[in-house]
């Protein structure tokens, strides 16, 4: 009976995309200060922000993705306990410059998109080249939304 009540209970977390990650964003929060540590990830901020800024809801989704990347940015300047190693969670700046963009901000968007492009100084590797990639061009993309103009002297430039 006990495991019917749950599955009922989940089923209204699985109606949509913002609710699933929005709970997983909070049972992640809820856990922050007992003995299993940690707090949100920022994969599951992230993908909290992009759901809600695919449902419109982008005055929602800029906060959430602007914590993911505070995140990302701490966690990388930290070693990792393990093995000594940084990492390099690139999943939030994407999102959050077409989240400004969207939200009539390009030129933030264009910042977050630079700040991107210049985490990945440097780093080789397949993943690191897709993801300068998109970094590219969604700084190409909010920077054309915010001065079209300079926009396109800096592509014939380029």
């Amino acid at each position: 009976r006990g495991s019917a009540a749950v599955c009922w209970w989940y089923a209204d977390v699985w109606t949509d995309g913002v609710a699933l990650w929005a709970n997983a964003v909070a049972v992640q929060d809820a856990r922050a200060g007992s003995w299993l540590g940690g707090g949100a990830t920022t994969s599951a901020l992230s993908e909290l922000g992009m759901q809600l800024s695919w449902a419109g809801r982008g005055a929602e989704a800029v906060p959430v993705l602007h914590r993911a990347l505070s995140l990302a940015e701490e966690t990388a300047s930290s070693p990792d306990l393990i093995d000594g190693s940084r990492s390099q969670d690139m999943s939030g700046y994407v999102p959050l410059a077409i989240a400004l963009m969207n939200e009539g901000q390009a030129k933030g968007g264009a910042l977050i998109a630079d700040r991107c492009v210049r985490r990945l100084a440097g780093l080789g590797g397949a993943e690191a080249a897709r993801t300068r990639a998109r970094c590219l061009a969604t700084a190409a993309l909010t920077r054309h939304k915010a001065d079209p103009e300079r926009a396109r002297k800096e592509a014939l430039e380029a």
